[in-house]
């Protein structure tokens, strides 16, 4: 079976909250299953929502918020990163890297992490930021 992703899940990759996803859902413009009770989102799902025009403008809006939020916080207390890769590799190959971020972020306690992703024509864009071990583990772990 095919990798899901939760409405949480969803969130951490695109940077909408799960207020706005279930909005999307609402009008239809996110599809997704709800068989079990809680919201499952394939990566066919995920990829024609990521897609449609408003919603790609949403979250360039929130990816270009990461840096600005980043670049404009002059009190941070610990040593952060903010890194942004592109990557030229097929869909599939940004899929296991989005589910390996996922995996990572869902299942270790990471604080202060934001996260987004981009698939465009010819490339995949991934932008992290947060504490700094917490975003380099996560970028070894993508380039091994």
């Amino acid at each position: 079976m095919d990798k899901t992703y939760t409405i949480n899940e969803l969130s951490t990759i695109t940077g909408l909250t799960t207020r706005t996803l279930r909005n999307y859902i609402k009008d239809e413009l996110l599809k997704g299953d709800k068989s079990t009770g809680q919201w499952l989102f394939s990566e066919e799902n995920i990829h024609s929502f990521v897609s449609h025009p408003s919603v790609h403008r949403s979250i360039q809006t929130k990816n270009r918020a990461i840096v600005y939020d980043f670049l404009g916080n002059e009190r941070k207390k610990n040593n952060e990163i903010c890194t942004i890769m592109d990557f030229y590799i097929s869909q599939d190959e940004a899929n296991e890297i989005v589910q390996n971020i996922c995996t990572h972020i869902s299942t270790s306690n990471i604080e202060n992490i934001r996260f987004s992703y981009e698939c465009h024509d010819q490339y995949t864009r991934i932008i992290l930021s947060g504490y700094a071990e917490n975003i380099l583990y996560i970028t070894n772990m993508i380039y091994q």
